[in-house]
């Protein structure tokens, strides 16, 4: 098959395939992804 005739639906096929339970679960992910955690300080630094 040549590329050139290959017509992609690009994120229309993925679509279909996000559930709301999907869609929660990878924002909590995001979330959880972004913290940082807090350094463990000694008596001079703090």
């Amino acid at each position: 098959m040549d590329i050139e005739n290959y017509k992609d639906r690009g994120r229309k096929k993925w679509t279909a395939m996000m559930l709301p339970e999907h869609i929660s679960m990878l924002k909590e992910m995001n979330i959880d992804y972004e913290k940082e955690t807090k350094p463990i300080l000694d008596e001079y630094q703090l």
